[in-house]
């Protein structure tokens, strides 16, 4: 039902995703309840939340993962009209020196792995890989 509001309405929303770079090499991804692909974690920006706070949020939601402000950076605002959805999805990445303990919230996720940057999984979003691609250049002229 929502699919076909979204297709009539065509709404702005407002989303965030986080990059949790571990060691430089490896990446926490998860697959959501009912979507078929390995993605970041991440959601929809509340009323009065700022971009940056919906993630410490989300993250924590889903994983479990606890992060402040000062641990995120922003890398870029992308756009998705993805679903008929105006999307703009704002990213950021964390680099963590040890592997955090995380936990899929089961209300929202069906698995979380943290998974080699250069072996994904087969079925991982195509998002991933190009914002990963994206890191990777970044990283070659400054520190992630």
């Amino acid at each position: 039902m929502a699919r076909l509001w979204w297709k009539i309405a065509q709404p702005q929303t407002l989303g965030v995703k986080v990059a949790v770079v571990v060691n430089r090499d490896q990446i926490l991804l998860v697959k959501p309840l009912g979507v078929a692909q390995w993605t970041f974690p991440g959601g929809g920006i509340k009323r009065r939340e700022s971009p940056v706070e919906a993630a410490i949020r989300e993250l924590q939601e889903e994983t479990a993962i606890h992060l402040s402000q000062s641990d995120l950076h922003l890398i870029g605002v992308y756009f998705s009209r993805r679903e008929s959805k105006s999307d703009h999805i704002f990213m950021f990445v964390t680099n963590l020196d040890v592997a955090p303990s995380f936990v899929a919230d089961a209300k929202e996720i069906e698995s979380i792995g943290l998974f080699a940057i250069d072996n994904l999984p087969e079925d991982v979003a195509p998002s991933v890989t190009r914002r990963l691609g994206e890191l990777a250049c970044r990283s070659l002229s400054s520190a992630w």
